[in-house]
């Protein structure tokens, strides 16, 4: 990052955060649409167990494998056995602290938050739909207290050796509106009308459309606008800026979800095409 900022400016850098941050939160948002898509019907408290087991079944054996390898090919002569366990548990996206967060296989923070959405899942899904939308409420008043509470003790300086702005991207609790907002629009899915007939044309224009606002929104979001508007002002800063910076995009993919979802358009036939559909079932591993 240093030597991109040297040579092409920090406005490039935070455009391809803005891309790769944008990329993470749409994950998590359509994470939580696919298994209220799947399990809205079939989850109940006799049955959490055997969900939480496929969940772990489905993602812990590849992460250790990855593990595995991360190691041999970085070549670590010295191992922080620390490090190592609270890894292998998926539990370093709680830690304040980049060196936690990204050590070993750092991508993997991303797997240590959804494991988290995965332990919550029942518990916002299981009572239906009206509970589901006050849980989901207080769950948004709660994360944005918590954000301003990180805010507040991000500059005091008894709290420096607390990296508050990396707990802001990663902290699973501070992501799970996002996957959470992902699981209201599979609601919203289940309990739509009637569709009017439509002709394809038409719905590919609702599908550009809707992939539009995606580059309008992230523009928005760039140093200059929202995100940058929380960094300077009094009630903000560093740690929420980069909170916002990472989801502020979470109702932009959730319509996009759901014109997908129930559109007819080209873009929907291609990706409902056998080779996407099967690049679609193994993207998890891949990813």
């Amino acid at each position: 990052i240093r030597d991109s900022v040297a040579s092409r400016g920090l406005g490039d850098v935070y455009k391809r955060q803005v891309i790769g941050g944008a990329a993470v939160s749409f994950f998590f948002v359509l994470s939580g649409f696919i298994l209220t898509y799947v399990y809205k019907d079939q989850l109940t408290y006799a049955t959490v167990p055997k969900f939480y087991y496929k969940r772990w079944v489905r993602i812990w054996p590849l992460h250790l494998v990855c593990l595995i390898v991360t190691i041999y090919v970085v070549g670590m002569l010295v191992i922080d056995y620390q490090m190592l366990a609270v890894n292998l548990a998926l539990l370093q996206s709680w830690v304040p602290d980049s060196k936690w967060v990204f050590s070993f296989n750092g991508v993997s923070w991303s797997i240590s938050t959804e494991m988290f959405f995965y332990f919550m899942f029942p518990f916002f899904l299981i009572g239906g739909q009206k509970r589901f939308w006050i849980k989901y409420l207080l769950l948004w008043v709660t994360v944005l207290a918590a954000v301003k509470g990180i805010q507040i003790l991000d500059h005091q300086p008894a709290w420096d050796d607390y990296d508050f702005e990396r707990a802001c991207h990663v902290n699973p609790f501070l992501r799970l509106p996002e996957f959470c907002t992902g699981m209201g629009v599979g609601f919203i899915f289940f309990n739509r009308g009637t569709q009017r007939s439509r002709s394809w044309l038409a719905d590919s224009g609702i599908e550009i459309a809707a992939l539009s606002l995606i580059p309008g929104f992230s523009l928005v979001l760039r140093e200059y606008g929202i995100v940058g508007l929380v960094r300077r002002a009094e009630w903000g800063g560093p740690a929420m800026a980069l909170w916002v910076q990472y989801t502020a995009m979470v109702f932009v993919f959730a319509i996009v979800i759901y014109v997908f979802s129930r559109s007819q358009g080209i873009f929907s036939k291609l990706l409902g095409s056998r080779a996407l559909v099967f690049l679609g079932e193994i993207s998890f591993a891949l990813f």
